[in-house]
């Protein structure tokens, strides 16, 4: 008995939990250790007390009464607060159960100090609105297509989620050191209004969002208030009540938008992980920015593709050089904001120069036509030379011409000439005026070129279609090919007949023709191409209508296109191999209101084809169409006919094939698939039920479904099943049923009644679907977190006790106090890290970069990373390279990983004087070809029995537990995952006391 009480004692005073003794009276009969440091009193202090007097003072009421409840009950375990001899008040864990102490009714109690928990819950529900936070302005982000939208919503859901008492969002310019504010939220969005804030050297650029754009790096400002670098902003921000300041800058690859800031009430607000945080939403405002700027830069080029394409329209639909002006300079004045328009033709025979038409401002003027003296044009030797002539400012100039003084009268400062050439020929100029004194800009300058180099186009074919249309060599040639196409009915030969008579329509390199299928256009017909070398490019090019812009034009307005230089055009889509192709023209093939396709022309030579050849193209498939159309009309008529007899075939096939297919599925089903009739009797079972339930067909035919339902509590459930299906509805439930060997089986059971078209019932169809081993699955998941749960308690217990002695313990014991904090804490990260790790593994979060690997260099590196570390613990660490070796195909990181860990397990269970032997070899296995790495030891071994678990999560041996090694029992698993994601796999042997082997198998490259 005084051996029995001696242990009790020992395990009372030992414990870390606070015990203590009380009777009925609610008088402290005992306390240990721990309960003197948790409530500070001495052990004569507490055993004078009762323990009402120990409670916190709002938790007294009641007390007592709660007691003798307790007292009565014989225990429980309750949550309350107490207030310690120091004042302080701590929310404890109290479990209470009751006891005979010397005879006497008592209750034993157990105290823990819990208020830990609620800071931590707190914490999590922060980071949790953060992280939410973050998450739904970065679904804003990939939506955004406004800016200031975007920023303004971002600084709102910042404030409410981090609950900042200020955020705002401040841009900055090229040039430009003050950063202009462009969103802000909060309770004092008016201090944005009161302060400048620069980012240059300046006093006002040493702030928090001077500092973090000058440098890229975040910059807090943990007291705003008193720090000296805030001196500028120092009574706004105290009015404001901004204690705590920090910015992160927005940036995106070598470029800073601005800055992102947040303000808190008071100081030291904001630790790293919070940093990190807003650091990296920063990041992603910062793709945002960079990712509009990308859009409005694509909706500028997309405005000026559409007005060069109206350009294009009106070019080709003017019948004069001014309708031509007319129609292009209200466009370019617009695409290049100039206030005056001009266009000028050169007639050198005359020495004059004649003004077709005049925009100013939008109104054009063809009435008041002017010819103008060649000497006037001050920039004529420039445009000769075929260069643009600009003036940046006329009231600047020393000497004007007539010209440049009736300009400048009319207020027009900045003038800009373009030549207009064609076939090497100066045509005119393309004349633009500003009232600003202001340059024309580069892409301006394009955009001139562009349009003017059109206009010199269509002006140059203008008189071309004249010239041709005074010829009658056109309608000859256009009658006897279309003579030659409609001289025959197959689709085909019409087609080689097309490419074969359109070479005297328009000389050309090449032709082709092209029909269009729903949105695609296809080539079906070419000649010519065989000299270039790209019959399979062509013969296997498709193109879509709504993306090819030539293809759509011609499909839009009915009209043929030429292209003189396909570089030129903004919209040519040139295939691979085709860069030879500089000159193209094209006619659709019309019939009605359809466009049938195109006929195509090309040519090697820029300039070969202008409006004349395309008209001329026009023509002739405007008698190509009719050809096509009747052609295809005689081809539809032959298939059809062919196509009625084979249909009577197939179906007379189809029906016998039906009945055939049906009875093909059933047998092929891997569910259990079988067939009753109104009462529930089985016609017909596939051979899954076979397969499933262990019965026959000739078994199962003829019985019910209670033929694998025979235990007495599934009648209640089989009744009801009956029933809903009686009443039309499919049933699905999952049931236990019973093979014809004995074994149960979990199954997923469907029925559904068949009804005929009278809609009553004349039978049930039934799936019958194993899922045992999804219940396995669940009992797995189940084990997992009970695992995972164990592994968190014993780190976190101590982590605990360690917190708790840091505070109450002796003060010369804190270094030891930290250390094991430290070595706890570091406990629980790996755990935490490998467990994720492991998971991102099974998921495929963690990428595999698969490319040629030296796993001989591999080994050698890790081999010198861990001499001198092998050396210290008295290892040997020896290399048995295989020389050559074939590289493996994997990612050279994760194999990296697999090596590290085998290696530091070997050192960590081999004494010293050991040794760890590193190979590579070629090893060939059952007709397969596989790369090894190897790490053998001569340590502990691992015993017979604990092989089959080395893989399994959390599993650490009887070696690790007897030598105290450090480790989470998840290297392996991580291991093994990582060679499955290579296809490979790990084996091991060892024997007891004499050695271990690891062996990575791994596909060579």
């Amino acid at each position: 008995m005084n051996d029995h009480e001696t242990t009790y004692q020992q395990v009372f005073e030992r414990s870390r939990d606070a015990l203590f003794i009380v009777d009925e009276e609610g008088r402290y009969r005992e306390v240990n250790a721990a309960a003197l440091s948790l409530t500070g009193y001495s052990r004569e202090e507490l055993l004078a007390m009762r323990i009402v007097d120990l409670l916190a003072p709002e938790m007294r009421p009641g007390a007592e009464e709660r007691l003798r409840a307790l007292l009565a009950q014989g225990g429980g375990i309750q949550e309350t607060k107490i207030r310690t001899k120091r004042g302080e008040v701590l929310t404890i864990e109290l479990s209470v159960s009751r006891i005979t102490y010397r005879g006497e009714p008592a209750l034993l109690g157990a105290a823990r100090d819990v208020g830990w928990r609620r800071e931590t819950e707190e914490r999590l529900a922060w980071l949790n609105r953060m992280l939410r936070t973050i998450s739904t302005i970065n679904q804003l982000i990939v939506r955004a297509e406004n800016l200031q939208q975007l920023l303004t919503e971002a600084c709102h859901r910042l404030v409410e989620a981090g609950r900042y008492r200020l955020v705002w969002i401040g841009l900055i310019t090229e040039g430009d050191p003050v950063v202009r504010p462009v969103a802000v939220a909060g309770e004092v969005p008016e201090y944005i209004e009161e302060i400048e804030v620069r980012w240059d050297l300046s006093p006002l650029g040493e702030g928090p969002v001077g500092i973090a754009i000058r440098t890229g790096r975040p910059s807090l400002f943990s007291d705003f208030i008193q720090d000296p670098r805030a001196a500028p902003w120092r009574e706004a921000a105290r009015r404001h009540n901004l204690a705590s300041a920090l910015s992160v800058p927005i940036c995106r690859r070598d470029r800073t938008w601005g800055a992102l800031t947040v303000y808190a009430d008071h100081p030291h607000a904001f630790d790293d992980e919070e940093v990190a945080l807003l650091h990296e939403l920063a990041g992603d405002l910062g793709l945002a920015l960079d990712h509009l700027e990308a859009v409005e830069a694509q909706h500028q080029y997309i405005a000026r593709l559409e007005t060069m394409h109206r350009i294009d329209r009106a070019i080709l639909a003017a019948r004069s050089p001014r309708e031509i002006a007319q129609a292009v300079l209200t466009h370019i004045r617009r695409l290049v904001s100039c206030n005056r328009a001009s266009l000028l033709l050169f007639d050198f025979s005359a020495g004059e120069a004649e003004v077709m038409t005049v925009d100013v401002n939008g109104v054009t003027n063809l009435d008041a036509q002017l010819r103008i003296p060649l000497e006037e044009i001050h920039a004529l030797k420039t445009l000769q030379a075929r260069q643009v002539y600009q003036v940046t400012d006329l009231a600047a100039q020393e000497s004007l011409s007539a010209t440049e003084r009736r300009l400048l009268a009319e207020g027009i400062r900045s003038i800009l000439v373009f030549p207009l050439t064609a076939r090497g020929r100066l045509l005119g100029s393309l004349n633009l005026g500003r009232k600003r004194p202001q340059p024309f800009t580069p892409r301006q300058l394009d955009i001139i070129r562009e349009v003017g180099d059109h206009l010199a186009v269509a002006l140059e074919n203008l008189q071309l279609y004249e010239d041709e249309r005074k010829a009658r060599l056109l309608a000859e040639a256009l009658h006897e090919a279309t003579a030659a196409v409609s001289s025959t009915l197959d689709f085909e030969e019409v087609l080689d007949r097309i490419l074969e008579q359109v070479s005297r329509v328009v000389p050309n390199d090449v032709a082709n023709v092209m029909l269009v299928e729903g949105d695609w256009v296809r080539v079906v017909r070419w000649r010519g191409y065989e000299r270039f070398g790209v019959e399979e490019i062509v013969t296997s090019a498709t193109f879509s209508l709504a993306r090819t812009a030539n293809m759509r034009w011609m499909l839009e307005t009915r009209q043929p296109m030429a292209i003189p230089d396909t570089t030129r055009y903004p919209g040519w889509v040139c295939l691979p191999g085709m860069e030879w192709l500089r000159s193209y023209a094209a006619a659709p093939i019309c019939l009605g209101d359809r466009v049938l396709g195109f006929l195509n022309v090309d040519s090697a030579t820029p300039g070969s084809f202008t409006d004349v050849h395309a008209r001329r193209l026009q023509a002739f498939a405007n008698q190509v169409a009719i050809a096509l159309e009747n052609a295809r009309l005689y081809q539809e008529l032959r298939q059809y006919s062919t196509h009625l007899e084979e249909m009577v075939q197939e179906r007379t096939q189809a029906l016998r094939d039906q009945q055939a297919r049906v009875q093909a599925i059933l047998d092929a089903a891997g569910e259990s698939i079988f067939f009753t009739d109104r009462e529930g009797t089985i016609l017909y079972a596939n051979p899954a039920t076979t397969r499933l339930t262990g019965y026959a067909p000739e078994e199962i035919v003829g019985q019910t479904l209670q033929l694998w339902q025979d235990d007495q509590g599934a009648q209640t459930g089989y009744r009801a099943m009956w029933e809903t299906l009686r009443r039309g509805h499919l049933w699905r439930g999952e049931t236990v049923n019973r093979r014809k060997d004995g074994t149960y089986y979990d199954a997923l059971l469907t029925l559904a009644p068949i009804q005929d078209d009278r809609g009553e019932i004349t039978g049930f169809v039934g799936v019958q679907q194993e899922i045992t081993h999804l219940k396995e699955l669940d009992r797995l998941r189940t084990q997992l977190i009970s695992n995972v749960s164990h592994e968190l308690r014993t780190p976190l217990t101590n982590l605990k006790l360690y917190l708790r002695l840091l505070e109450q313990g002796k003060p010369d014991r804190r270094a030891d106090y930290l250390e094991t904090l430290h070595r706890e804490a570091d406990r629980l990260h790996r755990l935490i890290e490998d467990l994720l790790y492991l998971s991102r593994l099974e998921l495929e979060g963690e990428e595999v970069h698969l490319r040629p690997v030296d796993l001989n260099q591999l080994v050698r590196v890790l081999v010198e990373d861990r001499a001198m570390l092998a050396a210290q613990k008295g290892l040997v660490l020896r290399l048995e390279l295989q020389e050559p070796l074939p590289l493996v195909l994997g990612d050279e990181r994760l194999l990296g990983q697999v090596m590290t860990n085998l290696l530091t397990n070997a050192m960590r269970y081999t004494p010293s004087g050991g040794e760890i032997v590193l190979g590579t070899a070629m090893v060939e296995q059952e007709g397969e070809r596989w790369v090894t790495a190897s790490v053998t030891d001569t340590g502990l071994g691992i015993p017979s029995e604990e092989l089959p678990h080395l893989f399994e999560r959390f599993f650490r041996g009887e070696a690790a537990r007897r030598t105290g090694a450090p480790g989470t029992g998840l290297g392996l698993a991580i291991c093994q995952e990582i060679a499955d994601r290579h296809g490979g796999r790990i084996t091991v042997q060892s024997r007891p006391g004499k050695g271990s082997t690891f062996t990575v198998w791994l596909r060579p490259a």
